[in-house]
């Protein structure tokens, strides 16, 4: 197993490690090496544990059918019966976690009834009784494991969590754009027909409601009244101009940018599961905080064009910053499911195809395979592999694969 030295270097690459540090890991002479020891291999290609009246090979058999342990018999080079022998693997694995194997005869090896779950790294002991005869071995299997010091690890930025209980956000995912709420916009036109003899307003000007916007002097009457604006906004369309007819037409066009809503579009299968006062979490981008909302209310029709139904979802005013026209995505919460465990999406990994997180004991790190249920943006659900008040890393997860993937331990089989 390596040690957190293989992880300086990435630590000194990324700059974690400070400049004009005095903190120096500890050197070593030559004579400074990990132990190492003589593997003997039988038969079969396991390995080959040897006693005074008995041997046995142990192997991992793995393909195509779940991980189980096979172990063959021998005494002096001649293959013994498995009828009368029996013979307990015990894996003892990182944080106390101890399995029991009870190897079953079947033709000329036993087998393991119950699965090797990853990782296959333990301890093991081997208890074989043949006849009156006993033997018993114990060696070390390790894989996907690295030791990292705290202060190390504190400086590389690594954290961890607990696995715990949690909620799974069943969500469902629309797009659409944000428009302008009917309260958004306002049309203005004069009251009377009238002569434009004065006028406040133009493109682009910013004004609070009841300012003045234009002066009409009444056709019928000669008398003189205001128009004034309906409401806060921007001028989008002034078509008014000194000395101009009033007649009946839209003078002035103002919008208030902050009167925002986001139209959504859902489509008939999923018309079912949507519906009003359901929250939703309005994005501009997959990885943007989003602006928690629910939907306000579904358009009366399917739109001819797109076959969808817009659910209109308003918006808080966000000084500003929101424009019609741009493109959002909104999760709309179905359902929640409670899980007795959960992780956080941000600290899995993959490993050999598999999805992981890293267990961590003490200054001990190990790859340790999940099985995931469902998932929402933030948590997945852990049906097996870890179990409840287990540390995992939850930052940094990248540093400790690649010290990992360094100390290069074999896959035992």
């Amino acid at each position: 197993m390596k040690s957190w030295q293989t992880l300086l270097p990435l630590i000194v690459a990324t700059g974690l490690a400070g400049c004009g540090s005095n903190t120096a890991p500890p050197t070593h002479d030559d004579h400074d090496h990990e132990e190492t020891t003589e593997e003997l291999r039988g038969a079969h290609g396991g390995r080959l544990l040897t006693g005074k009246k008995i041997d046995l090979e142990l192997q991992i058999i793995e393909e195509g059918i779940e991980p189980q342990y096979r172990a063959y018999l021998s005494s002096g080079g001649k293959s013994l019966t498995t009828n009368a022998a029996q013979v307990t693997v015990t894996l003892r694995r990182l944080g106390g976690r101890v399995q029991t194997l009870h190897l079953q005869p079947e033709d000329s090896y036993l087998i393991s009834a119950d699965a090797v779950y990853e990782p296959h790294s333990f301890d093991v002991t081997v208890d074989a009784n043949i006849n009156g005869s006993t033997e018993q071995w114990t060696f070390s299997s390790i894989e996907g494991r690295t030791e990292i010091a705290t202060a190390f690890a504190n400086r590389a930025g690594i954290t961890v969590a607990k696995v715990q209980p949690g909620q799974i956000r069943e969500q469902l995912r629309l797009h659409g754009s944000l428009e302008l709420s009917s309260a958004g916009r306002s049309e203005v036109r004069a009251r009377f027909p009238g002569l434009i003899t004065s006028l406040q307003a133009s493109v682009g000007k910013a004004v609070r409601r009841g300012e003045i916007l234009a002066v009409i002097e009444s056709n019928e009457s000669l008398s003189r009244y205001s128009i004034t604006a309906p409401i806060g906004g921007i001028i989008e369309v002034c078509a008014a101009n000194v000395g101009e007819q009033t007649a009946d037409r839209i003078l002035f066009e103002i919008v208030d940018p902050n009167k925002i809503e986001a139209h959504l579009n859902a489509f008939a299968a999923d018309l079912a599961r949507l519906r009003p006062g359901q929250p939703v979490d309005i994005r501009f981008s997959s990885d943007g905080d989003p602006i928690v909302s629910r939907i306000a209310a579904a358009a009366p029709r399917v739109s001819d064009i797109s076959q969808s139904v817009v659910m209109r979802v308003p918006l808080p005013s966000q000084a500003n910053i929101l424009r019609p026209g741009l493109a959002v995505m909104g999760d709309v919460l179905i359902a929640n499911h409670a899980a007795s465990r959960v992780v956080d999406v941000r600290a899995l990994q993959t490993w050999r195809d598999m999805d992981v997180v890293f267990r961590r004991v003490g200054e001990i790190y190990e790859v340790q395979p999940i099985v995931l249920g469902r998932r929402d943006s933030r948590w997945a659900e852990v049906l097996s592999g870890i179990e409840a008040g287990a540390e995992y890393v939850l930052s940094q997860s990248y540093l400790v694969k690649a010290d990992i993937e360094k100390s290069g331990a074999a896959h035992d089989h």
